[in-house]
C-alpha cells in the first residue's frame, strides 16, 4: 500500500496537542570599531538575534555588523587579532576554537582566543495530515529542521495540497519545536504513522502497530521515517575550552572594589584674591564664592583652596 491508501495512525496524544515548547534557538555575533562584539544566544530567531546583536553592540560602537549566526546547537568561537576578529561554529567546542585561531593567524598577527560561547538550538517541526470521508487518516507529511514554525508549516501544507491533487479539502497541520520523531511502517495489506519523542520510539510505534494489524504473514518495513532535533546542552569539554579563552580569564582577574561617592564633574576658571573668588563657567555664567581655608601637610601651613567649581 502507499500513502495515498487508507491509513490509521497510532499517535501520541501529548505531541499533538497544538502546544509547542518555547522556541529559543537561534545566535548571532555583532562586531563593531574596536573589536568590539556582542552575542546573543537562544533567541527567538535568526531575525530576533541578529537585531539584538547589532543594538546592543551599536550602543557601545560604531559601524557593527553581524559576524556570525548560527540555528543547530552548537558552539561559537571568537579569535581576536590585531586587525580584526574572527569567528567559527562547530558542534565540536574544540573544533569551532581551532578554525577560528586558524582563520584568525592567516589573516592577523598576535591572535588570541577571545570567548567560546554555547547555542542551545533546535529546529521547528510539523506534521500534515488529511482524513477521508469515514474519518481515517488518508495523508501524512512530516516536514522537519525548520528555523521557523511559519516554514515548517506552510511546507507540510504544501506536500498535503500536492498528495491530494493541489486542493487542501481536510488538510490540518500541526507544528512542534524541538525533539520530534516521525516514522510509517507499512505492510501489503496495512499501513502505520507513529510520531513520538525521539525516532527510535517513533520507529517501534510504527511497526508494533504495522505488526498488529497486518493480515498474517505480511511483513512489515519502515517506509520513511524523519526527526526533528531539539535543544542541546553543551558537551563536558565546553567549560574546559571556554575557560581558556580570555573572556574567561578577566572573569577570573580580582577586581579591587572601590567605594566613592558620585559627584557631578564641571569645569570652570576661578580668580581669587585671598579667599574671596569668582568662578566664570564655559556657557557665561558667573558666581562669587569663598574659598574654605585647608591645612597643607607639606607646608606645614594653612592655604585658601581655590580649586573648587561647585557642586
Amino acid at each position: 500500500m502507499t500513502l495515498l491508501h487508507i491509513i490509521r495512525s497510532s499517535l501520541v496524544a501529548a505531541l499533538l496537542g497544538g502546544a509547542a515548547s518555547t522556541a529559543l534557538a537561534a545566535a548571532a555575533v555583532a562586531v563593531g570599531d574596536g573589536n568590539y562584539t556582542f552575542t546573543v544566544t537562544d533567541d527567538s530567531s535568526l531575525d530576533a538575534a541578529e537585531a539584538s546583536a547589532l543594538e546592543e553592540c551599536g550602543k557601545r560602537a560604531r559601524n557593527c555588523e553581524i559576524l556570525i549566526t548560527r540555528s543547530p546547537a552548537g558552539a561559537i568561537a571568537l579569535a581576536k587579532g590585531d586587525g580584526g576578529m574572527f569567528a567559527s561554529t562547530n558542534e565540536v567546542p574544540e573544533k569551532a576554537r581551532d578554525k577560528a585561531m586558524a582563520d584568525c593567524r592567516k589573516h592577523y598577527k598576535n591572535c588570541k582566543f577571545s570567548a567560546l560561547y554555547w547555542e542551545t538550538g533546535g529546529y521547528w517541526a510539523a506534521w500534515a495530515h488529511a482524513k477521508n470521508e469515514q474519518g481515517e487518516l488518508a495523508t501524512s507529511d512530516f516536514s522537519y529542521e525548520f528555523a521557523s514554525e511559519a516554514g515548517a508549516r506552510a511546507d507540510a501544507m504544501e506536500q498535503c495540497i500536492k498528495r491530494q491533487g493541489g486542493k487542501p479539502r481536510n488538510c490540518e497541520v500541526k507544528t512542534h519545536f524541538g525533539d520530534w520523531g516521525y516514522a510509517v511502517a507499512g505492510s501489503a495489506s496495512y499501513t502505520a504513522v507513529q510520531l513520538d519523542a525521539s525516532l527510535d520510539a517513533a520507529i517501534a510505534g510504527a511497526m508494533a502497530a504495522c505488526k498488529a494489524s497486518s493480515t498474517p504473514g505480511d511483513t512489515c518495513k519502515v517506509t520513511v521515517k524523519g526527526f526533528n532535533p531539539g535543544s542541546r546542552k553543551a558537551p563536558a569539554s565546553f567549560e574546559k575550552v571556554a575557560s581558556l579563552s580570555e573572556l574567561a580569564r578577566a572573569a577570573r582577574t580580582p577586581v579591587r572594589q572601590v567605594n566613592t561617592r558620585a559627584v557631578r564633574s564641571l569645569s570652570c576658571t576661578n580668580h581669587c584674591v585671598n579667599g574671596s573668588c569668582t568662578r566664570s563657567f564655559p556657557d557665561g555664567r558667573t558666581e562669587k564664592w569663598q574659598a574654605p581655608r585647608v591645612f597643607d601637610p607639606f607646608t606645614n601651613d594653612w592655604k585658601w583652596d581655590t580649586s573648587s567649581c561647585g557642586g
